[in-house]
Order: structure tokens, then C-alpha cells, then sequence
């Protein structure tokens, strides 16, 4: 009976952290369908206001999946994709066929940190803020 007990205690327990998991990456993914605008990047620890030809730059994840990236007034849609393993955000431009891989670093309703990796082989952080609160 208490062998019994225990397994059946166990599978409640990993239902309960499977089910956590599962609600997690969709809040991940309802956080993310927002615009979100650049506040600032990090480059090797240092923190840089944006440039003047990037103050207005971007990113734009919708709930269809669907992706607008605008950097120096250029617009690039496409589409994005989330996997919760490696917490990457995988945005394809629609146009070139260009893959962009995001690391997801923090997320919250306002605030989102991305990192990239330039074609230099530098890492960049994109500190961004959210237009939808």
C-alpha cells in the first residue's frame, strides 16, 4: 500500500512539473507578441545608448507567428518560432530566406533582452521595452 502511495504521489509530481513547463514556454510566447522598441545594446559588458540610425529599431512578434524586424528604416518580415530547450527565437525573413537566431535571456511584460551574434562572431545583448504593457 505505501509502495502505491508513492508512485502514484511521484506521477501526481512530475504531471504537476510537466504541466508548470508546458504553461511556462506559452508565457514565454505570450510575452513575447509585443513591439518591442531598442533601449539600449551590450557589447563584451559595456552598455551603448542606440545609435541615431537605430533609435527607432524594433522587433515585432504577433500571435500569428508572423515577425517585422526594422533596423535603420529598413522593414524585414517573416516569420518566428520559439524552442523552449534553447530558449532561441528563430526568426526566418520571409524575402531572403535569412535565419536569425535571438537568445532569449529575460522576459518580462515591459522589459526583454535578446543576444545575437553579429558577423563579426561578437555576442550582442539588445535591451528592449515593450510598446503593449
Amino acid at each position: 500500500m505505501k509502495i502505491t502511495s508513492k508512485i502514484i504521489l511521484s506521477l501526481s509530481f512530475i504531471l504537476i512539473c510537466l504541466n508548470a513547463k508546458a504553461q511556462e514556454t506559452e508565457n514565454v510566447e505570450t510575452l513575447l507578441v509585443n513591439e518591442w522598441t531598442l533601449k539600449s545594446f551590450e557589447v563584451n559588458g559595456q552598455i551603448f545608448p542606440p545609435r541615431e540610425r537605430n533609435k527607432n529599431d524594433k522587433m515585432i512578434f504577433n500571435s500569428d507567428k508572423s515577425a517585422e524586424s526594422i533596423s535603420t528604416n529598413q522593414v524585414q518580415k517573416g516569420t518566428w518560432s520559439y524552442d523552449k530547450t534553447s530558449q532561441i527565437i528563430l526568426v526566418v525573413d520571409e524575402k531572403n530566406k535569412f535565419d536569425m537566431q535571438l537568445k532569449l535571456i529575460t522576459i518580462t511584460k515591459s522589459e526583454c533582452t535578446l543576444e545575437l551574434e553579429n558577423p563579426k562572431g561578437t555576442f550582442v545583448k539588445l535591451n528592449m521595452t515593450s510598446k503593449i504593457e
